[in-house]
């Protein structure tokens, strides 16, 4: 596992396979980092590697937003249940997230041999026939 724990990081287009044709899609991965740990981590529980450039700034405000919102519901909740307001702060101080963010190029040509994406459901679309 090196550096990673298996789960976080970029995938490359074509690095996943769907009906034994590349998917032509790249994808990274994110989780809540797990500071305290050092490598070989043990799945899901290590720190995200993010792509050069202004990607992580960017993401990590936007998941800092996330997780105010997600406060915010909770405390509305509590309340609606005649709760104090920090009823359930502890149980979401820590929250466990995971986000994944994909790029979707068209393919360059019908030669390349993979299709665009594979199925996002998990059913079989020839059952819906």
């Amino acid at each position: 596992m090196g550096d990673g724990d298996g789960a976080r990081g970029y995938q490359t287009i074509g690095e996943n396979v769907t009906q034994g044709k590349r998917d032509w899609h790249e994808g990274l991965d994110l989780y809540r980092p797990v500071p305290d740990t050092e490598p070989p981590y043990s799945p899901v529980m290590g720190k995200n590697k993010w792509p050069d450039g202004e990607f992580r700034a960017a993401y990590e405000a936007y998941i800092a937003k996330l997780l105010d919102l997600g406060r915010a519901v909770m405390r509305a909740i509590a309340l609606g249940l005649d709760e104090p307001e920090v009823y359930f702060g502890s149980f979401v101080d820590k929250s466990f997230w995971v986000m994944r963010a994909i790029g979707y190029p068209p393919l360059q040509s019908s030669d390349e041999g993979g299709i665009s994406c594979g199925e996002h459901t998990g059913r079989n679309l020839s059952d819906t026939v």
